[in-house]
């Protein structure tokens, strides 16, 4: 008995250690990119690989389908960029970001299947309270080399610019609310990390991440009968292609004398949404010329076209610039097939660890009005929704299987 205690706990410790090296892959320090940092990178996913190759007999039948998608996306990443011709530098980069993306996405369903999705979580969490802590640590202590925001300048910290900072530490409080079991405390923790968040992205100049934490809050603590609304798949559909559209169809809005004044003379920001409303403009001109497939991993079309925008500035018509219409309908699938699993296993009751996920999503969707969001960890909590509801799906067998 105590030998088949100490195995368990030595299984649980590899799949939190194995966890370390999926997050260092999500979560990378970008001030280190190096030929040897790449190398580190690579080594790390193939050691996510192995393990998930192991692991191999804990999918069942009904992951190959959410399995599936997940390669297509990736497939239709690869095959995006090699039909523009993308350098070979930016298409082993490509090839590794779909790598990435698919291996993830099978770790993640077999630690559910396995009823390890918390031990990944806490290998994942410790991870990033390093490198968070580290990064945190250096902006201010040595600003001059791991800090330089200022104004329209986004800065180089340890783990990247404003955005890879505040996107991080938002992953990074979403693990800590997550892994808390206790309701009541995990109710304090959610208003004071959004505190925390919020001192933070004000400290890097990231609004939109700051807006975001506190969506999540209000998300968080919305009455039942909202959250049943709000997990509907049609509802959550809705919303996710209005973020794409919102400010586009829009725009003559902020243009309106009322609404100009509010935001120019009364919250003291820019009238175009730092420029983003200019950037619009060009965005359906730039898609229509290579809808279905788009123009490849890591494009810079919207810059040489603008001369300024080094993106969309909205993440799902970012997502179609470089990788077109069919690439982007696979994703909605990817994700809605995840958000119905979701559906159909909280339709009676709303538990609070599946929301605190399904919650990420809309923080995702939100921030992806104004910001590039969809890329690899939004498919990481697409991913975790569902796992999560495989977790819950056989305990509730496992409950049966007691009962008879």
């Amino acid at each position: 008995m105590n030998l088949k205690s100490l195995k368990s706990k030595q299984k649980i410790s590899l799949t939190s250690f194995i966890a370390v090296f999926l997050f260092a892959d999500l979560v990378t320090m970008q001030y280190l990119q190096s030929s040897m940092y790449t190398l580190i990178q690579y080594i790390s996913l193939a050691i996510v690989v192995g393990y998930v190759l192991l692991k191999i007999k804990y999918i069942r039948v009904q992951d190959y389908i959410f399995l599936a998608a997940a390669f297509i996306l990736a497939f239709c990443i690869v095959i995006s960029s090699y039909m523009n011709h993308i350098n070979p530098a930016a298409l082993r980069s490509c090839i590794y970001y779909a790598a990435l993306i698919f291996t993830m996405c099978i770790f993640l369903v077999e630690s559910g299947n396995m009823g390890k999705l918390d031990k990944v979580l806490l290998g994942g969490r410790r991870y990033l309270l390093i490198v968070a802590a580290l990064n945190d640590l250096l902006m201010l202590v040595m600003p001059e080399t791991f800090y330089n925001i200022s104004g329209r300048n986004i800065g180089t910290t340890l783990l990247g610019n404003k955005f890879n900072v505040s996107y991080s530490h938002l992953m990074l409080m979403f693990l800590l609310i997550f892994a808390e079991k206790n309701e009541k405390k995990r109710n304090k923790k959610v208003v004071i990390y959004a505190v925390l968040m919020s001192i933070l992205c004000v400290f890097v100049d990231c609004n939109t991440t700051l807006l975001a934490c506190w969506v999540f809050v209000i998300l968080y603590f919305l009455p039942e009968h909202l959250k049943m609304v709000a997990s509907k798949p049609i509802v959550f559909i809705v919303i996710f292609f209005l973020s794409g559209f919102l400010l586009l169809s829009f725009s003559s809005i902020l243009t309106w004398g009322p609404v100009k004044h509010l935001i120019v003379d009364v919250l003291h920001r820019d009238a175009t949404l730092t420029g983003r409303m200019q950037v619009y403009s060009y965005i359906y001109r730039i898609v229509f010329q290579k809808k279905w497939l788009g123009y490849g991993y890591e494009t810079n079309i919207v810059l040489s076209t603008s001369k300024w925008y080094a993106n969309a500035q909205n993440a799902l018509w970012d997502f179609i610039i470089c990788y077109g219409f069919i690439t982007a309908t696979v994703l909605t699938v990817y994700m809605m097939m995840s958000v119905f699993r979701y559906f159909k296993y909280n339709k009676k009751e709303i538990k609070k660890s599946s929301w605190i996920i399904f919650s990420m999503l809309y923080v995702y969707i939100f921030m992806g009005i104004g910001e590039i969001t969809y890329n690899k960890q939004f498919f990481f909590f697409i991913a975790v929704l569902w796992a999560c509801c495989s977790v819950k799906s056989n305990n509730t067998r496992r409950k049966k299987v007691r009962i008879r």
